[in-house]
């Protein structure tokens, strides 16, 4: 089963000059015409957040390769090194 949902064209044009676009006069009344309201921000959106869960999540799970590197580099004892690894993590589940 599937749901088609019907916008009238006043809607249309409306939230596209919300939106600031020209050539509201052209919106048709067709499902298309909400396509140009859109203009494939989404899917900029949709990558941009791909992309930080990616980074985030193998930063989280490359932490144990980059424990003994980190621990070298600063200096410091292997509890407070660890505390950047618990902070990550209970800062940004």
């Amino acid at each position: 089963m599937t749901t088609t949902f019907q916008y009238s064209n006043s809607y249309v044009k409306l939230l596209m000059a919300l939106r600031g676009f020209q050539g509201l006069s052209s919106c048709g009344d067709d499902a298309d015409s909400l396509d140009t309201v859109d203009e494939g921000f989404g899917w900029f959106v949709v990558f941009t957040c791909w992309l930080m869960h990616t980074i985030y999540l193998g930063l989280q799970y490359s932490f144990a390769v980059l424990y003994p590197f980190l621990l070298d580099e600063f200096g410091q004892s292997r509890g407070t090194t660890a505390l950047v690894q618990g902070v990550q993590i209970g800062i940004a589940p």
